[in-house]
């Protein structure tokens, strides 16, 4: 909702958000895998792996989220200001939205992306070319976000090849999640911080 002092978004409509996007994920991966959509999800996070599958991811993604603070600093790209960038703007000043921005983006994101459209793609396609595909629909999603970006529109598209390498090659959900993680935390706490600054 929109009001005097800019965009609103309430704490429930972003979770409900997250929530529709990992469960359009299990759909998929119901639909796919069918008898064996507990095996697969089961498969997807292993104990044996979870820590050195969730410490690679995350070092992966905290590189990843300074690389992009670089760029930025260097004005490869700038962000838009829009209207999609205002409730992200918004949810970096709002108190507690860390792990939601973090965590919750990172989870419903990546059991979407990586665990049903790219564990989908593999199937039926050689795994590069389920791995571009995947990123570019990855892009696609945030396309409105960063209108306009090419530059930007190029590096979630990287960044998409980046979290679906890690999927295949751990074969496990853990260090995609904890890179997405990684990246989105990296950017939140810049994000905050420049605004901060210009405050």
């Amino acid at each position: 909702m929109i009001n005097s002092s800019g965009p609103r978004i309430s704490g429930g409509a972003l979770w409900l958000n997250f929530f529709l996007l990992f469960a359009v994920g299990i759909v998929i991966i119901a639909a796919v895998f069918q008898g064996e959509t507990l095996m697969y999800i089961s498969g997807l996070f292993p104990f044996n792996t979870a820590a050195a599958d969730s410490f690679t991811g995350a070092c992966t993604g905290i590189a990843a989220g300074f690389f992009a603070w670089g760029a930025y600093k260097k004005q490869w790209f700038s962000v838009p200001d829009n209207a999609y960038t205002d409730l992200l703007k918004e949810l970096i000043r709002r108190r507690g939205s860390f792990w939601a921005v973090t965590a919750g983006a990172a989870v419903s994101e990546e059991i979407l992306f990586r665990a049903a459209v790219l564990g989908t793609l593999v199937l039926v396609l050689p795994d590069i070319f389920a791995l571009c595909a995947a990123s570019f629909i990855f892009m696609l999603v945030h396309v409105p976000q960063y209108a306009g970006q090419q530059l930007i529109h190029a590096w979630i598209f990287a960044l998409g090849l980046l979290l679906g390498s890690l999927f295949l090659w751990q074969g496990t959900l853990w260090g995609a999640a904890a890179a997405h993680a990684g990246y989105n935390a990296v950017s939140f706490l810049i994000w905050k911080r420049s605004e901060a600054l210009q405050e």
